[in-house]
């Protein structure tokens, strides 16, 4: 089943529930620690609001804006102007913890590198459970 799945998303992993399904081949495979950071994310959103999250998710994937979030400098600028994590969609929540994971915590970035300041507040509000 889960191959015909994967065959109609284009391989893309899917997270329902609690249980986390990722592709044996191809970007989303089982070797992407930061993908899997992204599909934890989602396993929370689960846990703090319930299903309704599965529907939110697919809306945001077909939204103009998807997965999209800015890059850390549009983070910056959405903090200055008071915008928290739950203010982005679903996908994007768990496309900035995947950042962070993959980009912000990389060990040559000091802790007041840019990069990871723009990412910081809205892992705060991940980690309070603010979506």
């Amino acid at each position: 089943m889960l191959r015909l799945i994967f065959k109609l998303n284009e391989n893309r992993a899917l997270t329902i529930f609690w249980t986390i399904n990722l592709p044996a081949e191809v970007h989303h495979s089982r070797g992407n620690l930061d993908l899997f950071v992204h599909e934890m994310v989602h396993v929370y959103q689960f846990e703090k609001i319930g299903s309704i999250y599965i529907w939110q998710t697919l809306a945001a994937l077909q939204s103009e804006e998807g997965y999209r979030h800015g890059g850390w400098e549009k983070l910056t600028e959405d903090h200055q102007n008071g915008r928290r994590l739950g203010n982005y969609n679903r996908e994007q929540q768990g496309q900035i913890a995947q950042y962070y994971y993959d980009d912000a915590l990389t060990p040559d970035l000091s802790i007041d590198n840019p990069t990871r300041l723009a990412f910081q507040p809205f892992i705060n509000d991940l980690q309070t459970g603010a979506l």
